[in-house]
């Protein structure tokens, strides 16, 4: 499901997101597969977004792009797309089919979910592609040009950069980093499936070592060694003695696994190639030199490759945990169980001049007790911020821990002129006076943006109002968030409160109806 709300996102141009964030968010739901764990995902993103069902004859007044349900062999997800009266769906596994409007009615469920397209860029991702480009092109200005080189080299430099690309997704469905553009090439017919070839007895050289570790290593060397010493007979060496490896690639695919890996061809193909390229403009000269440099290579590529992988098996195995942590963190029951010992807290009364997150019906209220300069303040506003957001019935009242005997104080100062911009110029340039300030916690900048604190009568009785509050109920660290009079349990992190706020909200509703029984 990933893979469409990925595609999904691009077509609105939404291109700054992570596809490990999205897939995590989506697997760990516990409704998931479901609508509802889609647009979960797109509030718990901060992207603004419709579910629906809609009448038979909406189609052509709906957006462009959608998703939807279609009865094919069953449900199944799909991104609408239209174009030209036309209506192009896309599955899970990248399959695309042509409806007209008509054949479309049949087949669709009427269910949608809808977001705006954005005019936003995502810079960053632009200028970093954009950087490793640059690199490339100045390795290969400085290769043609700060070296004596034939088109043999250049070709070989070429084959074996391919060569390794193509290695390097193989290595990482090893792992368990899978992409949609492997899966797409991988099954691209009946008979091919890249995961059984590379996850085969025959595709591991030990326990540990695989043919895509084999296949990076070598084509590593031969890049190092094109760049840095050229094309020789210890080049020309190492290109025949693949001979065997394409040779025992291509039995075992056809003879023994009877299942092919396109990306294992495309290595094939290009040892091949460089054997070809090799045996055409064959010069054998070998001298201990050459011998030298290329061990040289070896000796250096091989440790450091197994160095790296390391650090992305780490990697992996650590979101496999974080995974499973999330999965049972966001289980309903666990969640109940949670809440059933949470603490709970009487006065919830309202204060006079009351700061409010407030929406225009709220059924829930959360209190929000924090501190400019606590360590997790900052995680727990920004996930206030997108629970007002994705939640048009909550309201959230914010109140401050401020030492009021010493006006001198950075924390008491920024307070201070939060609630008096709270007052000033409404919520949600409090909001947003208040995100900002998380972005760097530099008191004379921020001061310098908003202005110093006027410290008027009615900020200060608020925030003493805060205080004693807190210490009347013996609220003595921030954050705290009551929820319903309920406060938030300490065993989850605030990146969890926005993907638990509902199931916490539901379980209050059963305890209210128990109550009342």
């Amino acid at each position: 499901m990933s893979v469409i709300l990925e595609k999904f996102l691009i077509k609105n141009n939404y291109t700054n997101f992570n596809r490990k964030d999205i897939s995590l968010q989506l697997q760990t739901h516990p409704q998931n597969p479901s609508f509802k764990a889609i647009t979960d995902t797109l509030d718990y993103f901060g992207i603004e977004n419709v579910a629906a069902t809609v009448p038979e004859d909406s189609l052509p007044s709906l957006p462009t792009n959608f998703l939807t349900l279609i009865d094919q062999d069953g449900p199944q997800l799909v991104l609408a797309v239209k174009n030209n009266n036309l209506v192009y769906s896309y599955s899970e596994n990248k399959k695309r089919e042509k409806h007209t409007f008509s054949e479309f009615n049949k087949i669709w469920s009427k269910e949608i979910i809808a977001i705006g397209e954005t005019t936003k860029k995502d810079n960053k991702a632009l200028f970093l592609k954009m950087l490793s480009g640059l690199l490339v092109i100045g390795i290969l200005v400085a290769f043609l040009f700060l070296r004596d080189v034939t088109w043999t080299t250049s070709f070989i430099l070429l084959l074996s950069t391919i060569g390794l690309y193509i290695s390097l997704l193989l290595v990482k469905e090893k792992i368990g980093y899978h992409s949609a553009l492997v899966h797409s090439i991988c099954t691209s017919t009946a008979n091919s499936n890249c995961d059984e070839v590379i996850n085969s007895k025959g595709a591991m050289l030990t326990k540990n070592i695989s043919l895509a570790d084999a296949g990076f290593l070598y084509f590593s060397i031969l890049v190092f060694q094109s760049i840095f010493f050229g094309y020789n007979s210890a080049t020309s060496l190492a290109i025949f003695f693949s001979i065997p490896a394409i040779i025992f690639s291509i039995y075992y695919q056809a003879i023994v696994l009877k299942k092919w890996c396109p990306l294992c061809l495309g290595v094939a193909a290009v040892l091949i190639l460089l054997n070809i390229l090799v045996f055409w403009d064959l010069t054998f000269n070998l001298i201990i030199l050459q011998i030298t440099e290329f061990l040289m290579t070896i000796v250096i590529s091989i440790p450091a490759y197994f160095f790296i992988k390391n650090l992305f098996v780490t990697q992996k195995s650590n979101e496999e945990k974080l995974f499973a942590a999330s999965r049972f963190k966001r289980n309903p029951d666990i969640i109940k169980n949670f809440m059933k010992d949470a603490k709970v807290i009487e006065d919830l009364g309202m204060m006079q001049n009351e700061i409010r997150m407030v929406n225009p019906e709220p059924t829930y209220k959360i209190i929000a007790f924090t501190n400019p300069f606590c360590g997790f303040c900052k995680a727990a506003f920004e996930s206030y911020v997108k629970i007002i957001k994705a939640h048009p019935n909550v309201e959230i009242w914010i109140r401050f821990n401020s030492d009021l005997e010493n006006f001198e104080s950075a924390s008491t100062k920024i307070s201070v002129r939060l609630v008096e911009l709270y007052f000033e110029e409404g919520k949600e340039y409090f909001m947003n006076a208040y995100l900002n300030w998380f972005k760097d916690k530099n008191e004379k900048d921020w001061l310098k943006k908003y202005g110093s604190p006027k410290f008027e009568a009615k900020t200060i009785s608020l925030l003493k109002e805060h205080k004693n509050w807190a210490i009347k109920n013996s609220i003595a660290h921030t954050p705290a968030t009551i929820i319903e009079g309920e406060e938030f349990p300490s065993s989850y992190g605030y990146e969890d409160l926005t993907q638990v706020i509902s199931d916490i909200f539901e379980f209050q509703e059963e305890n209210k109806k128990l109550l009342i029984t």
